[in-house]
């Protein structure tokens, strides 16, 4: 990301993201994961999460102006039904940049696990996407055993233990 222009690179780099995640995209038991981490794909202060049918854009208030131009980088790779803008620790409400209606709640896919999402919510909206590879663990490690959730914010982890 370069002062003169935060998004020069930003067509390539999404490309070369959602090349990296091809075995994502084609599970059909995954619908909710990074499509782009900006921090570490070479533009700070953007993510873009999958949520089923909405695309998450998480950005930091420099970025806002060029929303446009993250859209027109985007589409190539195929928009989905809903693109929701989200301000990184920010106040504003988030807002719809594509589609109409957006539903409160998604029904998103991990691991073949089915969770209730909310894209609009301000802050998280419901599902740690970082925290995919614990799940995917612990589905497959603790078949017939119990489990203790000591941990706040992790219902999914319980969910997978289950």
């Amino acid at each position: 990301m370069t002062p003169d222009d935060p998004l020069l690179d930003l067509p390539a780099l999404l490309r070369a993201a959602w090349e990296g995640r091809q075995e994502l995209r084609s599970d059909p038991s995954q619908t909710a994961y990074r499509l782009f981490h900006g921090y570490g794909e070479g533009c700070p202060g953007l993510s873009i999460d999958r949520l089923g049918e909405a695309l998450i854009v998480t950005h930091v208030p420099e970025l806002e102006p060029h929303l446009a131009r993250v859209l027109e980088a985007l589409e190539p790779l195929g928009l989905p039904r809903y693109v929701v803008s989200k301000l990184r620790r920010g106040r504003a409400e988030p807002r719809l940049l594509l589609g109409e209606a957006l539903p409160q709640e998604l029904e998103v896919l991990d691991s073949g696990l089915r969770f209730a999402v909310e894209p609009t919510a301000r802050r998280n909206p419901g599902l740690y996407l970082d925290a995919r590879p614990a799940r995917r663990w612990l589905l497959e490690n603790s078949r017939e055993r119990r489990v203790l959730n000591l941990f706040a914010f992790t219902v999914s982890l319980g969910v997978a233990a289950a």
